[in-house]
């Protein structure tokens, strides 16, 4: 898993400031496949809210 990959789902994330379903954080960031946004997303909930 990438850190960048962490990184731009986080600064998206942060910007948007409302929740995004895994196939539409993977479609505007362009981070796929969309199971890894589902897993950095759940490794990273704590940091993500």
């Amino acid at each position: 898993m990438s850190e960048n990959n962490k990184e731009i789902i986080y600064d998206f994330l942060k910007e948007a400031k409302k929740p995004y379903c895994d196939d539409c954080l993977s479609k505007f960031t362009n981070v796929t496949p969309r199971q890894q946004v589902n897993a950095i997303c759940n490794a990273n909930q704590d940091k993500i809210k």
